[in-house]
């Protein structure tokens, strides 16, 4: 057992050995591109990694910062003119471990941290659990590695969604079988942790694939005792039990997470329809299974060339290595133990779904919105987890074969790769004219490579047959599925200097001085977040439908300046342009060192007016896309309620201010001679609660999308708190949630004891 954790963590350290010489797994090269300082190295490794700059780098910054702070950011102004970043289903704010390492420790280091503790812990516990399933402890090791670095695991590791659910999967799955089988309250506890913890990665689907490899685990254990009624009542009520507490424990964040996917836009994927083709060409098949045989076959974003769609390098991914690959078929041919079955028939389930896509069908009727979720490929995760307990299962059975046994295996080997070279001869064929001139080189180590591990799979075994002793076998398998997936994973994962995440010489420094409470739009979505400037632009999977509607942008998951109509540009206080082009009444500054833009014809962030028309919400839409002037008439949906009518329209406001400006709470001070409206040009969100004077005052959505409160004339001051409901009841559930986990815990160990 020491060994074990000693050889994973040398091997993890090994994997990150560039932190150890001041480098960060994230791309910051994607950052060195000119746009917001001089360029120092400009040397683009994978650009296939954008969204870990542009979504979960921004993020942690905030989430750093607010932690060191005391609080957890659960607004952030500086996207989307105002975002839920705490619902957002990638935020992973309640994660214990990632609480811990951003309290301590800076942004890029507890990103590493996190991202090596849980790359350790998910090879730990496929560890734990092959053990359990009478694994060797060598084999189960083996297991153990695949899983860590399995290629699916891989190109998503630096966005640290896959590795979070890799880490505690096996563990959830390990401590159910133990509780099953001790009835010891410490697994109970812990797997009811380890199904929590599931749900805290960065992202709603692998949760849902974890989640689902444990329900079918739940099933399989359930045929398993099937003539036992007393074992049927245990298996059940364990699996209740886990899953009602578990749930529980992540309402927190379950709860405010199903709000906002609530208000997300049925426009931004289509109310309607079954979602992408359900028949693929054999072209577009064989594209999907090349991922299987060697996931450079046809290219890839680290490559001069890469012939499959772009998101597939990360989609399509479900490499476990040439070896592993081998014992994990052959070990599927002898199929006597139960729970190799289950594992054979889940890796044929999970292949089936996404080569062939019509068999999801019936999942559309069970549940209608399964055909609109991004990248149903992603369930090769799960393919990837079964592999390799059918590899390790594989290894263990190779040791055990007598003489006959050996030349048998010998024999499977050859046609397994005799298969495996017809599909690259035939994918080579159907690309022939895509490929590039020399691509079927030797010199090409995306082609030489497959072929060379396939080779030394095939001598090694003509070795053990002609009386290899055992030990070397093992060392052998092991040293050539380490250099197979450790040297694919360190050249997909790239690391940077942490000087170019230094953003203090900036071009943008000045203009966020000059900007003030006013937007700044141009950049890349989400940059603003490490300036903490406010901008209209923003990209993520969800946000409130009435922004998606006022805004109409070309690209559901990005709002960007291209996308501002003028009138939304005045309207949401939009002072400077970077870089692009704007409209008419911006002028250009002189003397800048990038292209800027200024206005003086905009809004400022709070402002009052009198006048109001009420309209149904997509006309007040069409009309902001159109010629509007905004501050001349403020419009308000047609939603059935009564709005209150100013008594005194005489006289306007002599003063609108802005006095404090926080994540969570925004303090507006104002004199006005008539009554009205004061708008703040803020997204409208639920969770905002307004207080005029200390008293509780309704807020509307002004043109559709942001906030608004009615005040009568004479001083007043306006505070708009973010106090979202459903985060005060979720927390409540968790709260409760964890008071029945420790009476649990309690209650058990009592009775034990007696």
């Amino acid at each position: 057992m020491k060994k074990v954790i000693i050889f994973y963590f040398l091997l993890v350290l090994f994997f990150f050995s560039r932190s150890i010489f001041g480098k960060v797994y994230l791309p910051g090269d994607i950052l060195d591109q000119g746009f917001i300082y001089e360029p120092k190295k400009w040397k683009l490794h994978n650009t296939m990694l954008g969204d870990v700059i542009v979504i979960f780098y921004p993020d942690d910054l905030l989430y750093n910062s607010s932690l060191k702070e005391g609080r957890i950011p659960l607004w952030n102004p500086y996207v989307f003119s105002g975002y839920p970043v705490f619902e957002s289903g990638q935020s992973a704010y309640m994660h214990p471990l990632r609480l811990i390492l951003h309290f301590l420790f800076d942004p890029l280091t507890a990103h590493d941290l996190d991202l090596f503790i849980h790359l350790f812990l998910s090879g730990l516990g496929m560890f734990f659990f092959l053990r359990e399933l009478k694994v060797s402890n060598f084999s189960s090791a083996f297991g153990g590695v695949i899983w860590m670095f399995s290629f699916h695991n891989m190109v998503w590791f630096e966005y640290g969604r896959t590795v979070h659910v890799a880490a505690f999967l096996p563990f959830l799955i390990f401590t159910y079988e133990r509780a099953l089988e001790t009835r010891k309250s410490i697994f109970i506890f812990l797997s009811i942790i380890f199904f929590s913890l599931i749900f805290f990665s960065r992202n709603l689907q692998w949760s849902m694939y974890g989640y689902l490899l444990f329900f079918f685990y739940f099933v399989f254990k359930l045929i398993c005792v099937r003539k036992n009624p007393s074992l049927i009542k245990r298996v059940i009520i364990l699996f209740a039990t886990i899953v009602f507490l578990g749930t529980g424990l992540i309402c927190i964040e379950l709860i405010p997470t199903a709000e906002l996917l609530f208000f997300y836009s049925k426009t931004q994927r289509g109310e309607g329809g079954i979602g992408p083709p359900l028949i693929l060409s054999i072209k577009e098949i064989l594209t999907n299974i090349s991922s299987f045989i060697y996931p450079r076959i046809l290219g890839s974003s680290i490559d001069l060339v890469d012939l499959k769609p772009p998101a597939l390098q990360f989609e399509a991914q479900g490499y476990t290595g040439i070896i592993p690959l081998t014992l994990a078929l052959l070990s599927a041919f002898n199929m006597r133990m139960p729970v190799k079955k289950f594992f054979t028939i889940l890796v044929i389930f999970t292949l089936s779904l996404c080569i062939f896509p019509i068999l999801n069908l019936p999942l559309f009727f069970i549940f209608p919105k399964y055909l609109s979720l991004p990248a149903k490929l992603r369930i090769w995760f799960l393919t990837g987890f079964c592999l390799s307990a059918l590899a390790a299962f594989g290894l263990d059975e190779l040791m055990k074969f007598g003489e006959e046994e050996k030349k048998r295996f010998l024999k499977r080997q050859l046609v397994i790769y005799f298969a495996l070279i017809f599909l690259i001869i035939l994918i080579f064929i159907l690309y022939r004219n895509n490929l590039p001139s020399g691509w079927v080189s030797i010199t090409n180590s995306a082609v030489t490579i497959p072929f060379l591990l396939m080779g030394v799979s095939l001598s090694i075994t003509i070795l053990y047959i002609k009386g290899l002793n055992k030990s070397f076998l093992k060392l052998y398998v092991m040293m050539w599925t380490i250099f197979d997936l450790l040297s694919l994973s360190m050249s997909f994962n790239t690391s940077a200097e942490r000087e170019l995440f230094n953003v203090e010489k900036s071009f943008i420094k000045d203009i966020m001085r000059k900007a003030g409470y006013y937007r700044i739009a141009g950049m890349d979505p989400n940059y603003s977040t490490i300036f903490r400037m406010f901008s209209p632009e923003g990209y993520n999977s969800f946000y409130p439908d009435w922004y998606y509607k006022a805004i109409g942008p070309s690209e559901h998951l990005k709002v960007r300046f291209l996308d501002l109509s003028p009138s939304i540009l005045k309207l949401l206080g939009v002072k400077y342009v970077i870089y692009y082009p704007p409209p008419p009444t911006y002028r250009k500054v002189e003397n800048s060192p990038i292209p800027l833009y200024e206005s003086e014809d905009v809004l400022p962030r709070a402002f009052f007016i009198k006048k109001y028309k009420i309209l149904p919400e997509d006309e007040i839409f069409s009309i902001l896309k159109g010629d509007f002037s905004p501050s001349e008439i403020l419009l308000l949906p047609d939603e059935g309620k009564r709005y209150p009518q100013p008594l005194s329209q005489n006289g306007e406001c002599e003063k609108v201010e802005i006095k404090e400006y926080g994540l969570h709470e925004v303090r507006i001070e104002v004199n006005c001679l008539s009554d009205g409206f004061i708008v703040l040009s803020d997204s409208y969100y639920p969770g905002w609660k307004a207080e005029i004077d200390g008293r509780f005052s309704e807020i509307y959505r002004a043109y559709g999308f942001l906030r608004a409160v009615f005040i009568e004339k004479g001083e007043h001051t306006i505070v708009f708190k973010y106090r979202p409901s459903s985060l005060l009841i979720g927390g409540r559930i968790s709260g409760f949630s964890l008071f029945l986990l420790v009476f649990l815990l309690y209650f058990l160990n009592t009775r034990g004891s007696k």
